[in-house]
C-alpha cells in the first residue's frame, strides 16, 4: 500500500543516487499563461526521465535472491532505461521487452545502459503482456512502469521534492499514462497539505485514466499512435486508479497539434528539449484546459527522450502553424526571366527561399507554363500575409508592341537603299511573345527557332504595326513595371542582285531597347537610331 510514509522512505532510499532536478521560473510561460509558472525539470535525469525515480526504489528493494535471479521490465522506452542502468550499476542482470514501434533514442540508450533488449508487439501493452509471462518462466523480478508500489512510492518522491523546493504552490500539473507518477505525487502532496491542487493530463488519443475515472474499474482501449509514446497506456493500473480518485483534483486531455506546440515553445522559449509525455502538462496550460489564473503552478516536464527525426518535423510543423514556413504553388509562363519577377517579389517582402521544385508535366500546366512550388521562411503570420498579398496579384497587364517605323536603311556594299526584311525579337520578363492577329500579313512565321519573331519588310520612312503582344496576365502587386528587351534585326533583300538574306545569314541591328516599362496605362513612344516604335501598355483590376 501506497502511503505517505512509504514514499518518505523511498526518497531517502534514492537520495544518493537520483538527481534533485530545479525548479526553474519562467517569465515567458508565465505572461502567456497568466499564472506564475515553475518548470520541475526532470528531462535532467541522468536517464532523461522521472522514471527512474521508481525503478530504483524497486530495485533497492529487491532481496539477494531476487538481484540473483535478474530483473525483466517492460517500456516505451523511458522506464526501460531506468531499470537498465539502475540494476547494471548495481551487477543485476536486466532484460527489457519494447514494443517495435519504441523510439530509436529510446531503444538505442537502453541498450548502452547494458540491458538484453526484446522488441515485441505493436504497442507497450503487449510488451508488457509478453515480458510478465517470461518473468514468470525464468523466476526474475518483473519491475512494472506503473502499477507496482514501491514503483510509486519512488515517483511521489517528486511531490515532497516539490514542496520543498517551493511551499507556495497552488498547483501542480502532471502528465498522466498508467497513473504511477499522479498516484503518488498526489499522495505525498495531498497527505501533508490540501491547498495544493493536482491536475493530471493525458493524451486525447489514450484517456486511460480518464476512462478508468469514468468507469471505476481500468478500461482497455484500442490502441492508437501518439507524440507522447512515454504515456501511450491503453489500460490504467489497478494500483494507482484508488490513488488518483483520492488524490487527484481534475484530468484534462490535450491533442497532437497541443503536444507538438508545447514541445516547440520549451524549445524555443525555455530552451528545453521535452519528448511528448514530457511537454502534455504545459499543452494543457498553454491551450487553457485547466482555467486557472494567478496561481502559482508547478508543470512537471518528465521526460526529455525526443528522437532528433521526430524534434526535425516537430519543428517544421511548427513553423508551418505559425506562418513561419509557407509553401506556394506559383504557375508561371515557361520563359527565360519568368522566375526573376517571382524572386524578386519574394526578396523585396524580405523572405528566404528555403526550397524549390519545377515542374513542366504535371497540375495542369500548359505547354508554354511550368508549376513552381516554393517553400519560404518568414517572421510570422503577419509578414506571411504581407508575401501572400504581394504574391497574389490584384491586378492584369497587357502589353503590346506596335508602329515599327524605320528611321534609316541599311546600307550595303552591294546595293543602298533597299527594302530590308525587318525581324522583331522581344523578350519581357514573363510569358512568351505571340502575335495578336496570326492572320495580319505583315507577320510571317519564320522558322521554329525564331517562331514568334514577325517579320515584315519596310524601307526608310515605312511603317508597320504587327500589334505584337508582349505581355498578357497578373502581375504582383509590388511590381512597378516589367523589364523589356526589344531588338531589331534587318536580313537584306535585292533578288535582282542576287541578295537573299534569311535569319541566318550575317545581319545586323538596327536598334536595340532594354528598360523598365511603367506598369502604368498609356502609350511610351520609343526611338532608337534606326528605329521608333511604341508600346502600349494597359493596367486593369482584377477585382
Amino acid at each position: 500500500m501506497v502511503t505517505v510514509d512509504s514514499i518518505a522512505a523511498a526518497a531517502t532510499r534514492i537520495a544518493s543516487s537520483i538527481f534533485e532536478s530545479p525548479l526553474v521560473h519562467s517569465r515567458t510561460l508565465s505572461q502567456v499563461t497568466g499564472n506564475t509558472i515553475f518548470l520541475k525539470l526532470e528531462n535532467l535525469q541522468m536517464t532523461g526521465s522521472f522514471k527512474e525515480r521508481g525503478a530504483l526504489n524497486r530495485i533497492l528493494t529487491m532481496t539477494d535472491d531476487e538481484r540473483i535471479r535478474g530483473v525483466i521490465a517492460a517500456s516505451a522506452g523511458n522506464h526501460a532505461q531506468g531499470v537498465a542502468y539502475h540494476a547494471t550499476q548495481r551487477n543485476i542482470p536486466v532484460q527489457i521487452w519494447m514494443p517495435r514501434s519504441t523510439p530509436l533514442v529510446k531503444l538505442s540508450a537502453t541498450r548502452k545502459h547494458g540491458a538484453d533488449v526484446v522488441l515485441h508487439g505493436d504497442n507497450y501493452d503487449e510488451a508488457c503482456r509478453a515480458a510478465m509471462e517470461r518473468s514468470e518462466e525464468r523466476h526474475a523480478t518483473f519491475i512494472h512502469p506503473f502499477d507496482d508500489d514501491e514503483v510509486i512510492a519512488g515517483q511521489g518522491s517528486l511531490g515532497l521534492e516539490l514542496l520543498r523546493q517551493n511551499p507556495s504552490l497552488d498547483v501542480i500539473v502532471v502528465p498522466v499514462g498508467g497513473g504511477g507518477l499522479i498516484g503518488g505525487v498526489g499522495c505525498a502532496v495531498k497527505e501533508r497539505t490540501s491547498k495544493v491542487q493536482v491536475v493530471g493530463v493525458q493524451t486525447a488519443r489514450l484517456p486511460s485514466m480518464t476512462a478508468a475515472l469514468r468507469s471505476s474499474l481500468p478500461v482497455e482501449l484500442p490502441a492508437s499512435p501518439t507524440l507522447a509514446d512515454g504515456i501511450a497506456v491503453r489500460t490504467a493500473g489497478s494500483r494507482t486508479l484508488p490513488l488518483v480518485q483520492r488524490y487527484v483534483d481534475e484530468m484534462v486531455t490535450v491533442d497532437e497539434d497541443e503536444i507538438a506546440a508545447a514541445i516547440l515553445t520549451l524549445l524555443e522559449g525555455e530552451k528545453t528539449v521535452a519528448e511528448g509525455a514530457g511537454a502534455v502538462a504545459l499543452a494543457a496550460l498553454l491551450h487553457d484546459k485547466t482555467g486557472h489564473r494567478g496561481k502559482n503552478i508547478a508543470v512537471l516536464v518528465s521526460g526529455g527522450n525526443l528522437d532528433v527525426n521526430l524534434l526535425a518535423r516537430i519543428i517544421e510543423r511548427g513553423m508551418v502553424r505559425d506562418g513561419r514556413r509557407l509553401r506556394l504553388r506559383v504557375r508561371l509562363p515557361d520563359y527565360p526571366g519568368s522566375l526573376e519577377g517571382l524572386t524578386a517579389v519574394i526578396a523585396k517582402a524580405s523572405a528566404n527561399i528555403v526550397e524549390t521544385s519545377y515542374n513542366r508535366a504535371h497540375y495542369g500546366v500548359g505547354l508554354n507554363e511550368a508549376a513552381l512550388d516554393v517553400t519560404m521562411e518568414t517572421r510570422g503570420r503577419d509578414h506571411a500575409s504581407e508575401l501572400l498579398a504581394a504574391l497574389t496579384g490584384s491586378r492584369r497587364a497587357r502589353v503590346t508592341l506596335s508602329n515599327v517605323t524605320l528611321i534609316k536603311d541599311h546600307e550595303s556594299g552591294i546595293f543602298d537603299a533597299a527594302p530590308a526584311e525587318v525581324v522583331v525579337e522581344s523578350r519581357i520578363r514573363y510569358p512568351y511573345v505571340k502575335a495578336i492577329d496570326p492572320s495580319d500579313p505583315l507577320l510571317d512565321e519564320v522558322s521554329m527557332e525564331r517562331r514568334n519573331a514577325p517579320m515584315f519588310r519596310l524601307a526608310k520612312g515605312a511603317s508597320a504595326t504587327p500589334n505584337l503582344l508582349l505581355f498578357d496576365g497578373p502581375v504582383f502587386d509590388a511590381q512597378t513595371s516589367v523589364a523589356l528587351s526589344i531588338k531589331l534585326l534587318e536580313t537584306d533583300y535585292y533578288p535582282a542582285a542576287g541578295v537573299n538574306e534569311n535569319l541566318f545569314s550575317p545581319s545586323a541591328a538596327l536598334g536595340e531597347l532594354n528598360q523598365e516599362v511603367p506598369l502604368v496605362s498609356g502609350d511610351y513612344n520609343v526611338t532608337t537610331a534606326d528605329a521608333k516604335f511604341t508600346v502600349h501598355v494597359a493596367v486593369e483590376s482584377l477585382y
